[in-house]
């Protein structure tokens, strides 16, 4: 069973494992993003073990998730989803919420329409692959106010 609570700066290192094995070029200054008191970090467990996080920034009613990975062996079990669900529920007075993903990565694009995002715009040669060249992002953005 999953089990979502709250990440410090202790666990880092597992999260770098995550996105070492998940992304091609991660980003690697996780210690920062821990530190950052605006910063908000859960993890995905199973029997004490971190399989999944996601992280994000909230200032006044606007929030962006920075990260969100899961390890590639539990990867289409819906622990993604259990994070953004769970993320949703536990935001407050936030007006909206913006992220990035790569233009390449249609399951997480695909995840996130599914809960409501809408691309907004994009972001040209933003993710650097290992090869030297760049993909764009498409920045997508969920509306929580009720029109």
């Amino acid at each position: 069973m999953i089990n979502i609570q709250p990440l410090t700066i202790n666990d880092s290192t597992n999260c770098l494992e995550i996105l070492t094995a998940t992304f091609t070029t991660p980003w690697k200054e996780l210690e920062t993003i821990f530190n950052t008191s605006s910063n908000i970090a859960w993890g995905a467990f199973i029997d004490d073990r971190i399989i999944g996080f996601i992280v994000l920034s909230q200032v006044l009613d606007e929030c962006e998730i920075l990260m969100c990975a899961v390890n590639p062996t539990h990867q289409r079990q819906g622990i993604a989803r259990a994070l953004l669900t769970h993320t949703l529920n536990t935001l407050k007075k936030v007006n909206s919420i913006f992220l990035e993903v790569d233009i390449t990565n249609f399951p997480a694009q695909k995840l996130y329409e599914s809960i409501g995002f809408n691309i907004v715009g994009t972001r040209k040669n933003y993710y650097l692959s290992p090869n030297g060249s760049y993909s764009d992002a498409i920045i997508m953005r969920l509306s929580l106010i009720i029109q």
